[in-house]
């Protein structure tokens, strides 16, 4: 499941007002999560922290894989990992807090 903001929400110059994933994406998480008959695994998209309480909190998301804002490769990178390809080592340029 695929999830995050884009360059119309964060750039240089304009600042979020807070953290937490624009529009129903919690409740999307929540659903599609419930619905699935296994774990979910996430992707995050996005340049800087969002809050992942929901997907954390939950039993039926199995990981999370924050992916920035990949470029041309992206997809294909996206792949790699998601089926076992390639294995990340795990470290990230940010830290993802909870908003509350």
């Amino acid at each position: 499941l695929f999830v995050g903001i884009s360059g119309t929400q964060e750039r240089e110059n304009h600042d979020r007002s807070d953290i937490g994933l624009p529009g129903a994406q919690d409740l999307l998480i929540d659903r599609v999560s419930r619905a699935a008959k296994g774990p979910v695994a996430l992707v995050l998209i996005s340049g800087s922290s969002v809050d992942v309480s929901a997907a954390h909190d939950s039993a039926h998301v199995g990981a999370m894989l924050w992916a920035g804002y990949p470029g041309q490769s992206g997809g294909r990178a996206i792949a790699d990992v998601l089926f076992g390809r390639y294995s990340p080592a795990g470290r990230l340029p940010v830290t993802f807090h909870f908003a509350n």
